[in-house]
Formats: structure tokens, sequence, C-alpha cells
């Protein structure tokens, strides 16, 4: 783990019974066609080719915190219409369903850390809630992570048969860094 992970898995242990504060939240809204099919493939595709997406964190007999990288991981996936209530409803349940979201922890040992809710709106309006644990993307990486996303979108959903750069590589790298 990096140093800021670690921090994050002690807060997380810490408050195991509250919120979990680094539990995030990415809304967006997606308006024209969409093929919710082909956009949980992509999410998948993208979780498969980044190492650091598919972590579970443990915590060892030693007292120290390890991840654990896991394979053949789908993102959960939820899709609710809303599409048949009037503005203010939607409006309505859509927060309901964000608030519900953000409360509801991850289990840091039960892969993969971050989920996803469709909300359709009307025929070519979506709502997108992407809810991740803060060890796996920050401000940085979040673009590059959608962008990723929505070029496999783009594409059909299916991989590009080369993985993304991977952490492990980095982590490496960090520890160096104190040699």
């Amino acid at each position: 783990l990096t140093p800021l992970q670690q921090g994050m898995h002690f807060h997380a242990l810490l408050a195991a019974d509250g919120i979990d504060v680094y539990t995030a939240q990415a809304p967006a809204r997606l308006e024209g066609p969409l093929t919710p099919a082909v956009l949980r493939k992509a999410f998948d595709a993208a979780l498969a080719r980044h190492t650091a997406l598919r972590v579970s964190f443990r915590l060892l007999a030693s007292g120290r915190s390890v991840q654990v990288v896991h394979e053949g991981l789908r993102v959960p996936w939820r899709e609710i219409d809303l599409s048949g209530h009037g503005e203010d409803e939607r409006r309505r349940r859509l927060a309901e369903l964000v608030d519900e979201d953000r409360v509801t922890r991850f289990d840091l040992t039960a892969p993969p850390l971050m989920r996803v809710t469709l909300v359709r709106l009307g025929t070519d309006d979506h709502a997108l809630l992407t809810t991740y644990h803060h060890a796996l993307l920050d401000g940085w990486s979040l673009p590059l992570f959608f962008r990723d996303v929505f070029s496999l979108y783009a594409r059909g959903g299916a991989g590009t048969g080369r993985p993304a750069a991977q952490f492990t590589g980095f982590l490496g790298w960090l520890t160096r860094q104190d040699d």
C-alpha cells in the first residue's frame, strides 16, 4: 500500500461502524443515445485493465496492511428506471439514491471497491452514479478512468488487448524512494 492508502485503510477500520469518509461518488448526466449493456461491458473491461482497481485490503496478523489483486471481477451494476415519473419525483428519488449509495460502506476485503448505478430519466437521458473507495481513485486518476471507460464504450465495450500501466510498477518505484 502507499502511505496514503495505509492511512485510509486505518481510518476505515477505526470507523467500522460509521460512515466511511473515503467512500466517494462521481455523478454524471449522460444525454443522448445510450446502450446500458455496452456501458456495463466497458466498466468491466476498464476494471480488468487496471490492477489498482481490482484490489482488496487485508490486515495481517503482524498489523501490517496489504493489498491483494483479484482477477475475474465485474463491477456491481444496477439499473433503475425513473422515466415514468414526473420531474420533481425523478429529482427527489435520484437524490435519495445518491444519498443512500453514499452511506453504503464498502467491505475493504471484498473487491471490487466500486459500484455503478445507471438511472434512466428519459428516452435519451441518464444519470450515471459511480461510487468508489478513495483508495482506488483520486482526483488525478478519476478522469483517466472515465476516459478509458468511454473509449471502451465507443469500441463496443471490448478491451484493447493491451493492459494499462500497472500500479505495482509505481509501488516499486515508491518503495525505492525511501532507500
